[in-house]
């Protein structure tokens, strides 16, 4: 069977009546490509079933938008062949790609056409167009993107947050279960800000940032005079730090805000959209894009495909009633993509935008499926979410950011109890709650999250003072074999507590964290809560807003050996937590580590030494091999941690990592 025979064309040039076999329709537009990416799915069906031999069949999927009225689903009749049993070298995969120098737009949106209008609005200029399935009830969105920009509702505060005057119904006594995981309907707010006149009040959204989660909620009733609001679901955590500390909330959708450019409003009972142009813009000749499905493409149990070069965008999952968040990570927000028993499935240079969800859910014992070199933004919680029973997956190469629009507790890479996954070389940035997190058990007791390897990402502005108790790198839970290696964490902002570089919550054991650079977290670049078994090692830890380390649990074993580290301070302690609880050779080792405080003599304890000399009293004591010196880097404040060649660092064995190397690789020419 010759090549051709083997491939597919699929263009918006197209028509679904043609064979596929050609590029590009012929002169008398007889035959050409087909038109839409189900017909081609149906064709390579047919070529399959009467293939003799294995082989790779492709479709090469031209530029374009592909509007689809459903999700692309691929089951086991769509997979590729698998290697022989001879023959382990080879397999002959079904390859979607798109044509080289092509952009193709696989899209879960509508372009929204119809005619604008001015109007004036809350004393401002606004554009109106109405959409008569929004006005039946057969359409509802809450995102919308103008010439490719995600554009925002209406919001009150313009600016930050408020805090919750009074968090009615909280609990305060007992343990985290009795009062912090206990829910409300109702709080109490500050006089002006927020009314029950509202237009389409039960349309107002609000959204809660408390602890590590952002419940979201709709507003039902408002008393003016008692200043209570009531909202539709549990918020599922108390909305108060403690008496008297309410957390912090942020309204959506207030139509009455809609004052700025940029900001749009679509009231449902009418069908109307109001949008505010950006300077410059004119609504009548920019491209409005809505969405309209939740999910792009699902594999299940299907196996051998790839997926090259392809965008997928505009999608909004509808959380189910009665959803506000998970209790961690928004792990129950699913994926734009979602992959079920989809083994040795690879998505190659592809791009997953403008959603409300995660951008790609690996899960369901799913084995050896691959992202590489994929951009993942303009996410409404995390990028990639791993989850449990899965097994040697692969997220290399990839741009993931700009995430945590909808669901502020998106992890960019989130992996449950799933082992022998890489994670590496990716740039994470720009995210609400946590670079890349990794297991999911509380405590000591065995976990299926072991042998993960994360290496080489560049990890940055994490947090950014929304959420609390999260880091660059989160662990949690038992993690035999797992390996933290050659990142590059700096940046990390976190809330009321717990912005760290590196994290390992609650039981995380047997874990190497080794060759990292960790700086600029506004807490410590390195916390334990508890764990067992932990080696950190040559590693530059740096610029703790609070100190460089810090040990949270008192435990009766060995919890963590740091050995042949850099520990670098402005004028920050070098440790917190730091009794004689916390730092003793029972419970922590220290091995031939470097210290340096630039703003005079490091502070390891509070109360002051027995001697008054606390260096002396920390070598004698703790790490007899330790060295009090400049390690001389080559300009640190500016994130420059080179060391120079007469640095006493590396007199002392410590092997310098080439952090130029972190984030993806450059592409070959071909993508």
């Amino acid at each position: 069977m010759t090549e051709t025979e083997l491939e597919f064309h699929v263009s918006p040039e197209g028509d679904d009546t043609w064979s596929g076999r050609l590029a590009a329709p012929n002169d008398d537009r007889s035959d050409g490509p087909l038109r839409t990416l189900e017909a081609a799915q149906a064709a390579v069906r047919r070529r399959k079933a009467v293939l003799q031999e294995p082989a790779e069949l492709r479709v090469r999927v031209h530029g374009g938008v592909y509007e689809l009225k459903q999700p692309l689903l691929f089951t086991a009749q769509d997979s590729g062949f698998p290697r022989k049993r001879n023959d382990r070298a080879r397999a002959w995969p079904v390859t979607w790609a798109a044509v080289p120098g092509e952009e193709p737009v696989i899209s879960g949106g509508r372009r929204l056409a119809g005619a604008w209008r001015q109007e004036t609005v809350n004393a401002r200029q606004a554009w109106v167009t109405e959409i008569p399935d929004v006005a039946a009830g057969r359409w509802r969105f809450r995102q919308l993107w103008v010439d490719g920009q995600r554009r925002l509702r209406p919001r009150l505060p313009r600016q930050g947050v408020w805090q919750v005057e009074r968090a009615l119904d909280a609990r305060f006594a007992g343990g985290w279960a009795e009062s912090g995981r206990y829910g409300t309907c109702r709080f109490g707010y500050a006089p002006g800000q927020i009314r029950s006149d509202w237009r389409n009040l039960r349309d107002v959204e609000v959204q809660f940032f408390a602890w590590w989660v952002a419940p979201r909620a709709r507003l039902t009733t408002v008393d003016d005079e008692e200043r209570i609001a009531w909202f539709d679901r549990d918020s599922t955590i108390r909305l108060a730090w403690g008496e008297g500390d309410g957390v912090d909330f942020r309204l959506e959708n207030v139509f009455e805000a809609l004052t700025e450019p940029g900001e749009w409003y679509l009231d449902r009972p009418t069908g109307k959209l109001y949008y505010i142009p950006m300077p410059g813009e004119d609504p009548s000749t920019a491209e409005f894009v809505a969405p309209r499905l939740e999910t792009l493409l699902r594999i299940d149990g299907a196996a051998n495909l790839r997926f090259e070069g392809l965008t997928f965008a505009h999608s909004e999952w509808r959380e189910p009633d009665g959803f506000a968040d998970s209790n961690q990570a928004s792990h129950e927000v699913p994926g734009a993509l979602i992959l079920h028993r989809a083994d040795t499935c690879v998505f190659r240079g592809c791009r997953v935008l403008h959603n409300n969800s995660y951008a790609v859910e690996i899960d369901r014992n799913t084995i050896e499926a691959a992202l590489e070199q994929c951009e993942l933004r303009d996410m409404g919680a995390g990028g990639v979410r791993i989850w449990h029973g899965c097994r040697r997956n692969v997220v290399s190469d990839c741009d993931i950011g700009d995430g945590g629009h909808v669901y502020p507790a998106g992890v960019g890479v989130l992996i449950g109890r799933s082992s022998g996954n890489r994670i590496e070389h990716n740039h994470i940035h720009d995210l609400y709650y946590t670079g890349i997190s990794a297991g999911w058990n509380w405590g000591y007791a065995e976990s299926d999250g072991y042998g993960n390897l994360i290496e080489w990402n560049h990890i940055h502005d994490i947090g950014k003072g929304l959420l609390s108790d999260m880091g660059g790198i989160y662990l949690l839970g038992h993690a035999g074999g797992t390996r933290l290696r050659f990142n590059h964490i700096h940046d990390i902002v976190c809330r009321r507590y717990g912005g760290w570089c590196a994290y390992t919550d609650e039981g995380s054991s047997d874990v190497l964290i080794e060759s990292n650079l960790c700086y600029r977290a506004n807490k410590d670049a390195f916390h334990q809560h508890y764990g067992r078994n932990n080696v950190v090692r040559n590693n530059i830890l740096a610029y703790g807003g609070e100190s460089v380390l810090a040990y949270s649990a008192q435990e009766e074993h060995l919890g963590v050996t740091f050995e042949s580290n850099i520990l670098l301070s402005h004028d920050m302690p070098i440790l917190r937590n730091a009794g004689p609880e916390r730092w003793t050779p029972r419970q922590t080792r220290f091995q031939r580590n470097l210290y340096w405080c630039e703003a005079g003599a490091p502070e390891f304890s509070r109360p002051t030494s027995s001697s008054g000399d606390q260096w002396a009293d920390w070598r004698r004591d703790h790490d007899p091999d330790g060295v009090l010196a400049d390690p001389l880097f080559v300009d640190p404040q500016r994130g420059d941690f080179r060391l120079r060649p007469d640095s006493p660092a590396l007199a002392m064995g410590f092997v310098p990592f080439n952090i130029s190397q972190c984030g993806p690789r450059p592409r070959p020419q071909s993508l």
